[in-house]
C-alpha cells in the first residue's frame, strides 16, 4: 500500500543521501513551523495582550508609583499639561451640569415614578448599547489614518497590548473624551425631539451620566483595587466586572460592552454583531480584525461569492453547534466510499492505528469508516508514496482523515489547512496526542504559507469561488513533482472545467489518474444510510433536519438524488506539478 513504510533491506540510498534528506527534513519542518507561527501571528497577539492584562491585573496592587511611573513612561504616557488639565475639568463640570440640566427639565414637567424609572433604564441601556457598538466598530474597521475616527482606534487597539497605559491616568484625564462625546450624542438626541417630556429628559440625563463614566468603568474593570464607588456598583452588578472585561481581552470578538453588559449580553442572544459582520462584508468586502463568525483574509471578490463564502462559514458554524452540544466526536465530512460490488465489498485495510481514531459509537464508526475508505482509496495508486512526505490537507474539516494517515507513522509531517476556526480548534485539541500532526488557519482561495509534497482536498472544492483558483495555490505550495489528490462532486461540465484548469500553463499539472468514482459513493451512501438516520433523529433539532439530510446526502435527499441522476458526477483527480 502507498502509506506501507519502504523496506529498509531493500534502500539503496547511501548514507550521504540520507543525510542530506535528514537536513531537508529538518529545513521543511523549520519551514511548515514557521509558516504555522506566522498565520496564527494575530491569535497569538492576542493572547500576548490577554497574558499581559492578566498579570497586569492580578499583579496591579502589588505595584509602587515608581513601577506604574515606569510602565507609563514607556508607554509614553505623561501627565497633562495645567493648561490642559484646567480644560479637561471645565470639559467634566459642564458635562456634570448637563446631566442635572436635563433632570431638573424633567422633574419640570408632568412625570411620575413609572416615567422616570422607565427613563432612568432606558437611558442606561442606551449607553451600554452604544458603547459595545463603538467598541465593536473601533476594534474591527478602520485605521489610525481613517478621518475623524483614526485617533479613537489607535487608543482602542494600543490599549490590547498595553492595558496599563489608562491605569496611570486619573479620573479627569480618563473621562473628559467620553464626557464631550456623549454631550454630543445627547444634542443630537435633543435636536431630534428626544427631549420634549420627561421620559426623554430622564433618558437624556442617564446617559450623558453614564457616557462620562465609560473610560472610569472600563478603567476599574482592569483593576483588582477598583475605587470604592466603582467596587459597589461592580459587586451590584450595574457595571462591567473584572471578570466579564477579562473575557474580551481573550480574543476580542466577545464582550464588547464598557458600561453594564445587559445589551451586549442581549447582542450575543440574537446574535447581532455577527449580522452587523456579515452586511458590512456583503456591502463592501470588509472584514472585521477580530471576527465573530471565523472570517479570515483575503475577502471574496464579488458579491456572489461573498454570498456563497457565508453561506458556508454559517452552516458549519451551525453544524459545530449541533456536533459539539449534542458531544458527538465526529472526525469524517464526507460521504464515504465503497469498493467492490453490491454483493462483495472488498475494503481497503484500515492503516495501522487507525482504530483510535475512529469513534466508539457503532453508527458514527459505521459511518466513520466509510469516509476513511474513501482517503484509502484517493491515495491509492502506483505514483503516490506518503512515506517520508510533507502531506497538507486543504479544507481537512474534522481532520479524521489526516489524522489517521498521521497516526501511521509513515508520513514525515501532516498539517490540516482549514478556513474554520472551530475546526482549527477541535482538530487541535481532538488530536493533540498524534506526533507530526498539526493545524492552521487559511484559506483555500488565498496564499497558504506551508510546503508539501502532497496535496489532499476531500469533497470541498465546492465551496469554492474558483477551483481554477484552488489548483494555483495548490500548485504554489507544491515542492517539484509533488502531486494534488483530489475528489469531489460536480456537474459533468465542472470536470471538463477542472481538466483544463489543471493544464493551465502558468500552474502546469499532469493528470495521472481522471476517474469517475460516482457508483462507489452512492453504494456508500446506501450502506451508511441507516445509521446517518438514527443520528440525526437522535440528536438534531427538528427545524435543522432537513438541512442535515441534505448535507449527509441521506436517500431521497436532494444531494442523493442529484448524484444519482445523469447531469453531476463524484469526480476523482491524481496530478502531478510540473
Amino acid at each position: 500500500a502507498c502509506w506501507a513504510a519502504p523496506d529498509v533491506s531493500t534502500s539503496t540510498a547511501s548514507s550521504e543521501c540520507r543525510m542530506i534528506n535528514r537536513g531537508k527534513s529538518q529545513i521543511a519542518e523549520a519551514t511548515r513551523q514557521a509558516a504555522e507561527k506566522k498565520q496564527q501571528q494575530q491569535q497569538q497577539q492576542s493572547t500576548t495582550a490577554t497574558a499581559k492584562m492578566g498579570s497586569d491585573h492580578d499583579h496591579e496592587h502589588e505595584m509602587d508609583d515608581a513601577a506604574l511611573n515606569a510602565a507609563a513612561a514607556k508607554l509614553g504616557d505623561k501627565p497633562a499639561p495645567m493648561n490642559e488639565k484646567i480644560g479637561m475639568i471645565a470639559v467634566v463640570i459642564f458635562h456634570h451640569l448637563v446631566c442635572l440640566a436635563f433632570l431638573w427639565k424633567a422633574f419640570s414637567m408632568e412625570w411620575s415614578v413609572l416615567t422616570i424609572v422607565l427613563g432612568a433604564i432606558a437611558g442606561t441601556l442606551t449607553t451600554d448599547g452604544l458603547s459595545t457598538l463603538t467598541h465593536f466598530a473601533l476594534d474591527n474597521y478602520g485605521t489610525e489614518t481613517t478621518p475623524i475616527v483614526g485617533l479613537p482606534i489607535y487608543y482602542f487597539r494600543e490599549h490590547h497590548h498595553h492595558p496599563l497605559h489608562m491605569l496611570r491616568r486619573d479620573h479627569i484625564e480618563n473621562v473628559w473624551t467620553e464626557c464631550l462625546y456623549s454631550d454630543f450624542i445627547a444634542c443630537l438626541m435633543v435636536l431630534c425631539g428626544v427631549g420634549g417630556s420627561a421620559f426623554g429628559c430622564v433618558l437624556l440625563s442617564f446617559m450623558c451620566f453614564w457616557g462620562g463614566q465609560v473610560t472610569a468603568i472600563h478603567k476599574a474593570s482592569h483593576s483588582t483595587k477598583p475605587a470604592l464607588f466603582y467596587k459597589l456598583l461592580q459587586k451590584a452588578g450595574l457595571i462591567i466586572s473584572h471578570e466579564y472585561h477579562s473575557r474580551h481581552h481573550k480574543n476580542f470578538n466577545s464582550h464588547h460592552s464598557l458600561v453594564n453588559g445587559l445589551v451586549d449580553r442581549a447582542f450575543a442572544k440574537l446574535h447581532i454583531l455577527q449580522f452587523i459582520e456579515c452586511v458590512i462584508y456583503l456591502l463592501n468586502g470588509h472584514i472585521a480584525i477580530h471576527s465573530t463568525i471565523g472570517l479570515v483574509q483575503p475577502a471574496r471578490a464579488t458579491l456572489a461569492e461573498r454570498v456563497q463564502h457565508l453561506k458556508w462559514i454559517i452552516w458549519y458554524r451551525l453544524f459545530d453547534w449541533v456536533t459539539g452540544t449534542q458531544k458527538l466526536a465526529l472526525r469524517f465530512m464526507n460521504w464515504g466510499y465503497h469498493r467492490g460490488s453490491v454483493q462483495a465489498a472488498v475494503p481497503y485495510a484500515l492503516m495501522a492505528n487507525a482504530d483510535a481514531v475512529l469513534p466508539a459509537e457503532p453508527n458514527l464508526r459505521e459511518i466513520d469508516t466509510a469516509s476513511l475508505q474513501l482517503y484509502l482509496h484517493l491515495l491509492n495508486g502506483p505514483n503516490v508514496a506518503v512515506a517520508g512526505k510533507d502531506v497538507v490537507e486543504v479544507s481537512s474539516g474534522k481532520g479524521g482523515g489526516l489524522s489517521c494517515l498521521a497516526a501511521a507513522k509513515v508520513a514525515r509531517s501532516c498539517t490540516g489547512v482549514d478556513l474554520c476556526e472551530g475546526n482549527i480548534d477541535y482538530c487541535r485539541s481532538s488530536y493533540k496526542h498524534i506526533d507530526s500532526l498539526s493545524f492552521m488557519l487559511g484559506d483555500a482561495m488565498g496564499q497558504i504559507d506551508v510546503q508539501a509534497d502532497i496535496v489532499l482536498n476531500v469533497e470541498a472544492s465546492h465551496c469554492y469561488p474558483s477551483r481554477a483558483q484552488f489548483f494555483k495555490t495548490v500548485h504554489a505550495i507544491l515542492r517539484p513533482d509533488g502531486r494534488l489528490l483530489f475528489v469531489d462532486f460536480m456537474h459533468r461540465d465542472e470536470v471538463v472545467a477542472a481538466r483544463a484548469a489543471l493544464a493551465d500553463p502558468s500552474c502546469p499539472f499532469v493528470i495521472e489518474k481522471d476517474e469517475d468514482i460516482t457508483p462507489n459513493v452512492l453504494l456508500a451512501m446506501e450502506r451508511t444510510d441507516a445509521p446517518k438516520r438514527a443520528l440525526i433523529q437522535r440528536h438534531v433539532p427538528s427545524w435543522m433536519a432537513p438541512l442535515v439530510h441534505r448535507f449527509a446526502a441521506t436517500k431521497d435527499s436532494t444531494m442523493y438524488r442529484d448524484l444519482s441522476g445523469p447531469d453531476w458526477v463524484y469526480h476523482l483527480f491524481q496530478a502531478k506539478k510540473i
